[in-house]
């Protein structure tokens, strides 16, 4: 990890901005193995006369108990997620919580009033912000871009320059001018099975529409938020409370 850094950062010998980008995904990969989950799969069995498809598998009380991908005639059971063999979910969530703090230490350098958005591995910042970060950029921090206009919807729904950066929307989405964003969208596997069609890709365009749905915060009168705050009631249950609540609370998730 260590290595990986370095060649991030810049400092490791012959480095380059393609080095960077190598290591960077390198360093991704290391750290999601931390967290691994992953379904696991039966031995595929035959099963003559089935539709091509993907079936849900009940438990006796009608409950859950994965799904069955038939294909062939031949299927598969797949059970709910798990933890991989050699995940490390403390080691995964150690280095989330120093992120978050390297975080909070950027945009407190930055300054709070300058700071636009704060994602989970960088922040978008006004001209002044930008210049109180040049001091600490060497320190792991790095200028990924800038632009002139910035349009927040939602936490991973913003517009940079007309350009829509969405979580679930297609980046190659066209805006259509009356605040929605057309993209293609392919069909995929699982739709395929479903709709017993597996040799078939559909493409259709699909509208979205702004702003994106925000169900971080609370939304109160005059544009204002407030943070949700989970807490244990008595029945063992986490429960939501007010932000600034101290009593039994009484909102079940």
């Amino acid at each position: 990890m260590a290595w990986c850094l370095a060649w991030t950062r810049g400092v490791a010998p012959s480095s380059s901005p393609l080095r960077a980008e190598i290591a960077k995904h390198l360093l991704r990969a290391l750290v999601g193995r931390f967290g691994l989950r992953y379904a696991r799969d039966s031995a595929p069995y035959a099963i003559p006369d089935v539709p091509d498809g993907v079936y849900p598998i009940l438990h006796q009380d009608g409950t859950s108990a994965g799904t069955m991908a038939v294909s062939g005639g031949m299927a598969r059971d797949q059970g709910g997620r798990e933890d991989g063999e050699d995940a490390a979910p403390q080691v995964m969530s150690y280095i989330m919580a120093q992120l978050r703090v390297q975080l909070l230490k950027a945009a407190l350098r930055a300054g709070v009033e300058h700071v636009a958005v704060l994602a989970a591995d960088a922040l978008w910042v006004d001209a002044e912000g930008g210049r109180n970060m040049i001091p600490v950029e060497d320190d792991g921090w790095r200028r990924k871009g800038k632009g002139a206009r910035l349009q927040v919807f939602a936490p991973r729904a913003i517009e940079e320059d007309g350009v829509l950066k969405a979580a679930g929307i297609p980046r190659k989405a066209r805006p259509m001018g009356d605040g929605t964003w057309e993209a293609e969208v392919f069909s995929r596997a699982g739709t395929a099975l479903r709709s017993g069609e597996p040799s078939v890709v559909r493409v259709r365009r699909v509208r979205y529409k702004a702003p994106m749905t925000d169900g971080r915060r609370r939304h109160l009168d005059g544009g204002l938020t407030e943070p949700y705050v989970v807490a244990i009631g008595a029945d063992g249950a986490n429960r939501i409370v007010g932000p600034r609540e101290r009593r039994e609370p009484t909102e079940a998730i």
